[in-house]
């Protein structure tokens, strides 16, 4: 639900009610939204009965958004749904898509999104050649073959049983803030 921002009321009701159809279908699917930037999907849609996988869409401070959704009672599962794109405006790189994955998977979060601006816009702005060529040119950028390390790393531990670490029992200094958190 939602589409980068949470609308009204009036829209969400609507949504809900496409949610509520398919419920009647299958009752046990998962239902998060795509809401406002730094704002998680709970704040905007908790108040809709069966909504169930809470997301934080972050503006490059994962840790801020990760803890208030980790801590929040009761306990619902968030992923980052999205943050800042690698290419984005030029200047988002594939090690601030690195970060922002380890950040937000040892903060707490289930799960990440990816994002690459020419693969995201399916090459209207990347270029001319057209949007399956200039999506498969991108496929083989840094940051997206470095989400396979991520994945394979995750993978190969329990990581569902990873709790956050929010003191300084594990580092010599301080855990920094913003961007430059360590998690």
């Amino acid at each position: 639900m939602g589409g980068d921002y949470a609308g009204g009321t009036a829209i969400q009701d609507k949504q809900w009610a496409i949610v509520t159809g398919i419920r009647s279908i299958n009752p046990n699917v998962l239902v998060t939204a795509h809401g406002d930037r730094t704002q998680s999907a709970y704040s905007q849609w908790a108040g809709y009965t069966g909504f169930n996988l809470n997301n934080i869409y972050t503006d490059g401070t994962e840790y801020t958004y990760a803890a208030t959704e980790y801590a929040r009672s009761p306990v619902m599962p968030f992923i980052l749904f999205e943050g800042w794109y690698e290419g984005y405006q030029g200047t988002y790189t594939a090690a601030d898509c690195r970060r922002q994955a380890y950040c937000s998977l040892l903060s707490g979060a289930c799960g990440h999104m990816y994002g690459n601006v020419p693969i995201w816009d399916f090459g209207s702005a990347a270029s001319s050649t057209g949007g399956v060529t200039a999506s498969l040119t991108h496929l083989s950028d840094t940051g997206t073959v470095q989400m396979q390390y991520v994945q394979t790393l995750f993978q190969s531990y329990p990581w569902w049983r990873l709790e956050p670490k929010t003191d300084t029992s594990l580092v010599t200094g301080s855990l920094g803030t913003g961007a430059s958190r360590i998690c």
